[in-house]
């Protein structure tokens, strides 16, 4: 777990300075602030009128927190005396003792925070929390637990990170402990929008500045805004924010796919030229006679084949677009299936709230799900890709039709959708399992270069494990073509013969150019895809 000193380092004083600043700006000035009767302890009512009285209890505590020069000093004697109203402060002063009450209440936050995160993970789950509140004699119900979790997860991804949990508390000005903290929620359920509530960008969200959008200006000053009651704005869960955002990333994925398969399109093409070329096209003997071992100058031949038959470089861009075509539907339909599939295990197997903590297990068979049914939707693709050599797309498919209608599309159905499972599943699980122990050993979530590193590993991983059976499927798709001339009357058949002719290695023709561009693709597919988000 990292230090607090690391985390403001990697958050970045410029970052920190402008959220802070943007908070300090939304809060109204402290002569502006209304007295409340203080009750005994701030209420644990959900009624509208209370909630908006402790709400300006707790500002007037605010305030009084950052003219004293330690933490909690005025609010333990805040409820004995009333203290006498000093002459209002300059906006410099109140500043400058902003920042210092900042200072010590996230010291503060992050203390709190490092003894709930029992697994040191940064991140509180609502297993957490709620053992949290039971330590604290706190007796709540599921649906509030739920609700709790809800508002302080700004991202809505089922856990509270140290960003949701510090922009929640930060104008909480008494001592934090659990029970103060359930307080202090209580009061904020019924006011929207929060103050203390932050974009993800770290811009502070002005309660003022929303309010003046949605009413004519009132004679009234705008410190008593936040004091107007509104009726509460239902809350989206984790499970609608992820099918809302799927599109937009689903787009930008697809995108720089596109980009990724156009740029590496040469390796493509050379993996399946190998692949269905047969034996004795890829070179048995050198110039001088003597016989080769399989594979040696196989691929500097294909280079010259590819290149002398296709005519020319453009050869190698050969069944790109149809590349591009089967990206978007293939990227979408893995991920809606594979994130599915993951919150199923969470629910129904593992039985944890949050599907980042399904078991290693559970989420292999769930990227090996998320894999097969993409590839059982975009295989008609993948038959006409690997059927149509250097002959227009119409054509061919027309062709592949009057041969045998639908069946044609999916010969070789069975080897791949058998291969495609433990490939899909090595590789995405190899991805997500190196990213959470990076995660967890880090305390921050890998950048550019790591996600390069880990996604090169797992497609890597992937594609080297299952190569085999994607050749022996490739060959089936390709058969009776001039491309691949051999026939096979099924999957047992086609492995054996490519045993006969070629040994072992022949099963692992086209894997080098396939290795050789994992990196490439990967970095470009990044770096595409960082630049402009969607908005």
């Amino acid at each position: 777990m990292p230090t607090l000193s690391e985390y403001r380092a990697s958050e970045g004083d410029a970052r920190r300075l402008t959220r802070l600043r943007s908070l300090f700006d939304s809060l109204p000035p402290p002569n502006a602030t209304p007295d409340a009767q203080a009750p005994s302890a701030a209420t644990t009512t959900t009624d509208a009128d209370q909630c908006a009285r402790d709400r300006r209890l707790y500002m007037r505590e605010l305030w009084g927190q950052c003219g004293s020069s330690s933490p909690h000093q005025q609010t333990q004697t805040e409820h004995k005396t009333t203290p006498r109203q000093p002459s209002p402060p300059s906006t410099a002063s109140r500043w400058q003792a902003f920042e210092q009450y900042a200072d010590l209440k996230e010291r503060e936050l992050w203390r709190a925070f490092c003894e709930l995160d029992r697994d040191g993970d940064m991140r509180l789950r609502k297993s957490e929390v709620r053992e949290a509140c039971r330590r604290a004699g706190i007796e709540l119900r599921e649906d509030a637990l739920d609700e709790f979790v809800r508002t302080v997860d700004r991202d809505g991804d089922g856990a509270i990170s140290f960003d949701d949990w510090r922009d929640f508390l930060l104008l909480l000005p008494r001592p934090i402990s659990m029970k103060e903290i359930w307080r202090y929620w209580q009061t904020k359920r019924l006011e929207r929008p929060s103050m203390s509530r932050l974009t993800q960008d770290g811009d502070g969200e002005s309660a003022r500045e929303k309010k003046k959008q949605r009413q004519a200006p009132t004679p009234e000053p705008e410190a008593a805004t936040p004091d107007v009651e509104e009726e509460p704005e239902p809350e989206l869960d984790a499970t609608h924010d992820m099918f809302a955002d799927a599109g937009k990333f689903l787009l930008a994925g697809g995108l720089a796919g596109a980009v990724s398969r156009t740029a590496t399109a040469p390796f493509d093409r050379l993996k399946v030229y190998l692949i269905t070329s047969p034996a004795s096209r890829t070179a048995a003997t050198d110039a001088s006679g003597k016989k080769q071992r399989p594979g040696r100058g196989s691929l500097i031949e294909a280079v010259k084949t590819v290149y002398r038959s296709g005519g020319g470089v453009k050869a190698f861009w050969t069944g790109n677009g149809l590349n591009i075509v089967k990206i978007f539907p293939e990227s979408a339909i893995k991920f809606l299936s594979y994130e599915s599939a993951k919150r199923v295990f969470a629910q129904y197997w593992d039985k944890v709230p949050d599907q980042t903590m399904i078991s290693n297990s559970s989420r292999f068979v769930a990227g090996g799900i998320g894999g097969v049914i993409s590839q059982f939707c975009i295989y008609p693709i993948e038959s006409l890709k690997a059927t149509r050599g250097n002959a227009l797309i119409l054509q061919t498919a027309r062709d592949m039709w009057s041969r045998g209608r639908f069946r044609y599309f999916f010969r070789g159905l069975p080897a791949g959708l058998i291969g495609v499972f433990p490939y899909s599943a090595i590789d995405m699980s190899t991805f997500e399992g190196i990213k959470l122990a990076y995660t967890q050993w880090a305390g921050e979530e890998p950048g550019v270069a790591g996600s390069l590193a880990f996604g090169a590993i797992s497609g890597g991983v992937g594609a080297s494990s299952e190569w085999a059976r994607n050749l022996v499927r490739t060959r089936l798709q390709a058969q009776g073509t001039p491309a691949h001339p051999q026939t096979y009357l099924g999957v047992r058949d086609a492995a054996w013969k490519c045993y006969q002719l070629e040994g072992w290695r022949g099963f692992y023709k086209g894997l080098t150019p396939t290795l050789v561009k994992v990196v490439p693709a990967v970095a470009i597919s990044c770096e595409s895809s960082m630049p402009t988000p969607l908005p």
